[in-house]
């Protein structure tokens, strides 16, 4: 053992020595299989059950970031019995984000008196109600981890009520409010088939025999949590509790029997929420044994082939119709399994319950023009913020060269942009509801009017015919707000606008006449040459830019839609402008441009946002 831990070890017990503390020999360290390099033990004047609690402070390094853990060694008191009480006796004391100078070693000191403190206060049952406040790391001592549940349940629903269930093998059972949000999960999980006209018969047929799966059970709303002493361990303890604290026990009960005599729900289970004081919890109670002839798992296999033998059921002896007293008794003493429900409702994706825009932004549709470099990101942080409902237009393929700045990688070569990128953002948001289409967006495309169901459009193409034909579309049909992205050259500014309906807010930004039609008025960069690169191919050419300076605009562009939806800028246009950095400006061959400086002002070093309002037919800096 290296001198400076026998130090540390002998500065320890130095320290430990006025409480009672002894150190564990090398023989009683070795029970714990080499996790621990040294540990002291403690006997406290408290009492449980009769019997003296004795602490046992474990190091695992005794190295300078070392926090050590903190054991009752004796006796033995399982989790549940008291609360930060974890699995074989670990006492759950400061928290991981505590901090302590570890270079004065009485802190071990302060840990100890912390633990017994609290052990104290626990005893007295002056800390029960934590056993409410952390309910789920309590709930799961007592549960059947192997089964996986995933509720997108709406949690701020507060009726009991029934909801729809699918088992999938990948993802264990995933519930929903309704069937169309559970069809669109699978089918965006892909598995379930698409349907559509183009589908054969041998798609439909499996289609049709994985929605006769699905079923309907119980989500049951309790006004509070259940304390470990109320955990049902029957189906007779769950009555109870029903009995107890539900305004309607018999109807909520009803609910859980008929759901337990649909022959096709071979394992019921119900879904339990209830309020804490750290948001809203989901749980899972199932009653495991067999209820029809259906329930396949019930026959025993060796008695089987034995030509005797079968496991009885629920609902022997009655083929039609069961009552509901009957059928009630006969579960009451079938032990029930606790169940881990993983939430996936829309309230705990975008911010653990804890982001109040999320339901308004949620309520909005987004179409997407152009799903490149940036289109493809813009749509994702969309996503991401709580938009789930989206439509994406582009009829480009794409190329192994895009991936460098893409959101798609090389594994989406060849493929449409807007159906590869939609195929994705569905799989990683199964939420979502997400129409793409392989075209390019103009007054005589397909499905050029689908765009009015839009509440906001985003354009990132950089094409000015396109962009006239929505600006002449949101005149014509009373379009949304929209929101045009793109960028200058290399990428070292990058411009988001807003153009209400009939403000020329975007074309008050362009020239609209004459050789230049379609060029900037207030370019931020001024470039000696022309900075567009030529491939070999028919008019092609490209704007050289990297990932890196494109996230700025990705970012700007999601933060304005965000912002409309918030109604941050009343009805007015804006813009924001994110103007690159001056030396990398220079490293380039470019410039601010006077335009730009005479409009807003000099930039200086760069590497800045910009807020800009448009008034009075004019773009002015804002203050905003």
């Amino acid at each position: 053992m290296p001198d400076c831990l026998n130090k540390k070890i002998d500065q320890l017990s130095t320290i430990l020595a006025p409480y009672g503390a002894r150190k564990l020999s090398t023989n009683e360290l070795s029970k714990f299989n080499g996790k621990y390099v040294c540990a002291w033990e403690l006997v406290t004047d408290l009492e449980f059950s009769n019997e003296p609690i004795v602490l046992q402070l474990r190091y695992k390094t005794l190295s300078q970031f070392d926090i050590p853990d903190v054991f009752i060694s004796s006796p033995k008191i399982d989790v549940c019995q008291l609360p930060h009480l974890e699995k074989n006796g670990k006492l759950c004391v400061w928290p991981d984000s505590y901090i302590i100078d570890h270079n004065d070693m009485t802190y071990a000191v302060d840990l100890l008196n912390d633990a017994i403190l609290m052990l104290r206060k626990g005893i007295n049952g002056d800390l029960n109600e934590d056993f409410i406040d952390e309910f789920q790391n309590y709930w799961i001592y007592q549960c059947n981890k192997i089964d996986r549940l995933i509720s997108q349940c709406d949690l701020t629903n507060k009726n009991t009520r029934l909801v729809f269930g699918y088992r999938t093998r990948k993802f264990g059972v995933i519930y929903s409010d309704t069937q169309k949000e559970l069809i669109n999960w699978l089918e965006n999980q892909k598995i379930l088939p698409l349907e559509s006209d183009g589908s054969n018969s041998k798609d439909k047929r499996i289609r049709q025999q994985q929605l006769s799966k699905v079923v309907s059970i119980p989500l049951i709303f309790f006004n509070e949590a259940w304390y470990p002493s109320q955990y049902p361990k029957t189906a007779r303890d769950f009555f109870e509790l029903i009995n107890q604290q539900q305004e309607d026990p018999e109807s909520t009960i009803e609910l859980i029997l008929r759901s337990c005599a649909n022959m096709f729900n071979v394992k019921p289970i119900i879904l339990v929420s209830f309020p804490t004081p750290s948001g809203m919890n989901i749980i899972g109670i199932q009653i495991p044994k067999g209820v029809s002839d259906l329930a396949t798992d019930r026959f025993d296999t060796r008695g089987i082939s034995r030509g005797r033998f079968r496991n009885t059921a629920l609902l022997d002896g009655y083929r039609n119709y069961i009552d509901g007293k009957i059928l009630k008794n006969r579960i009451g003493q079938t032990k029930t399994e606790n169940l881990i429900v993983d939430r996936s409702d829309d309230s705990w994706l975008t911010g653990r319950e804890h982001n109040k825009t999320y339901k308004k932004i949620s309520e909005h549709k987004v179409a997407i023009v152009g799903c490149g470099s940036v289109g493809s990101s813009v749509s994702r942080l969309l996503l991401q913020s709580g938009i789930r409902k989206m439509m994406l237009w582009d009829d480009d393929l794409m190329k192994s060269e895009n991936s460098s700045r893409h959101l798609l990688g090389f594994d989406s070569v060849y493929k449409n942009k807007a159906l590869a990128l939609a195929s994705r953002l569905r799989e990683e948001f199964p939420n979502v509801y997400i129409e793409a289409f392989n075209e390019d967006w103009t007054e005589d495309s397909k499905n050029n009017k689908k765009i009015a169901e839009a509440d906001i459009i985003v354009s990132c193409t950089a094409h000015w015919n396109t962009e006239q034909q929505l600006i002449k579309r949101q005149s014509e049909d009373i379009l949304g707000a929209i929101v045009f992205a793109f960028v200058e050259a290399h990428a070292m500014a990058g411009h988001v606008i807003v153009n209400q309906v009939d403000s020329n807010a975007f074309n008050s930004w362009h020239i609209t006449e004459g050789k230049n039609i379609g060029a900037l008025k207030y370019p931020a960069t001024y470039w000696k040459e022309n900075t567009r690169k030529r491939i070999a191919a028919c008019a092609g050419e490209f704007q050289p830019y990297g990932a890196i300076p494109l996230t700025n605009l990705h970012a700007l562009t999601a933060r304005t839609v965000i912002d409309l939806i918030m109604d941050r800028f009343s009805n007015k246009s804006f813009a924001y402008s994110y103007i690159g950095r001056e030396a990398e400006l220079l490293e380039l061959g470019g410039n601010w441009n006077d335009k730009w400086i005479a409009q807003f002002g000099n930039p200086g070093k760069g590497d800045c946002i910009i807020p800009l309002i448009f008034e009075n037919s004019n773009w002015e800096k804002s203050d905003a």
